[in-house]
């Protein structure tokens, strides 16, 4: 099977990496990661079990960040992977539903051919 084979998974590695370095870019990258750094400075001095916890913190000044230009472009992108996304899952879906009911259907059909004895095992 191709699937299990090593260049398919070199293949889905290849592009796992791609969508996570576009979504880290489509999120301002070091935007993103500058936020969270600033909230993990002052959560000590926010956090009542901390012994750096002030009652009155009015909060750290930082200097103003840019945040990134995001084009048209990388949206669409976005969309169009979600709407792939989607997509495949609702295939899924569908698929094991249909699997689902095909094999109650073949299970009463074959619980109808057995008499009372066999049913009774």
């Amino acid at each position: 099977s191709k699937v299990g084979s090593p260049e398919a998974v070199e293949d889905t590695t290849a592009v796992a990496n791609m969508l996570f370095e576009y979504l880290t870019k489509l999120l301002g990258g070091d935007f993103v990661q500058s936020g969270l750094d600033k909230m993990l400075n002052e959560a000590a001095m926010k956090c009542p079990h901390s012994p750096s916890y002030d009652q009155n913190f009015p909060g750290l000044k930082y200097e103003e960040l840019i945040a990134p230009e995001k084009s048209e472009d990388s949206y669409g992108f976005l969309i169009a992977i979600l709407v792939v996304m989607t997509i495949s899952a609702v295939a899924v879906v569908v698929i094991f539903v249909a699997a689902r009911c095909v094999s109650r259907r073949r299970h009463n059909r074959w619980v109808k051919t057995l008499n009372r004895p066999q049913k009774l095992e």
